[in-house]
């Protein structure tokens, strides 16, 4: 009876401890401006949702080292020098697109993330003549 109790006890810590991961969508949506896919965990644990990724070219795959990253046509988010970005948000719902230059602006959908969730987007954008506005 004792080693049931202390094993269920475990059981109990390494869950508080570590978290559940579920997944809650994966998907990958193409336009005229290139793609993006993306994966949202959800977590036990409760904190901010985080999203990160990567931009890079959509012809070659090669790691794009500049850009932006708006959220909801507002906030703005440096991309590092190797192509990655993260962040955290607070629950709500988000749209992003991709600012780089000479590259289209790739934009996402809707998504909804609740504290806990992790959103991974992986955009590859294709590059433009046009100016960006």
């Amino acid at each position: 009876m004792n080693r049931l109790l202390l094993t269920i006890q475990l059981f109990m810590y390494f869950l508080i401890v570590t978290g559940c991961y579920t997944t809650k969508g994966t998907g990958a949506v193409s336009n005229d401006d290139g793609e993006y896919r993306y994966s949202i965990l959800k977590s036990s644990r409760i904190n901010r949702a985080v999203v990160y990724g990567t931009f890079s070219e959509f012809e070659v795959d090669k790691i794009i080292p500049v850009g932006t990253l708006r959220l909801n046509n507002g906030i703005i988010n440096k991309v590092k020098i190797d192509g990655s970005f993260s962040f955290a948000v607070p629950s709500g719902v988000y749209s992003f697109e991709t600012r780089v230059i000479p590259y289209a602006i790739c934009k996402t959908k809707k998504f909804k993330l609740s504290d806990g969730d992790t959103l991974r987007l992986d955009f590859r954008i294709k590059g433009t003549r046009e100016v960006l506005h």
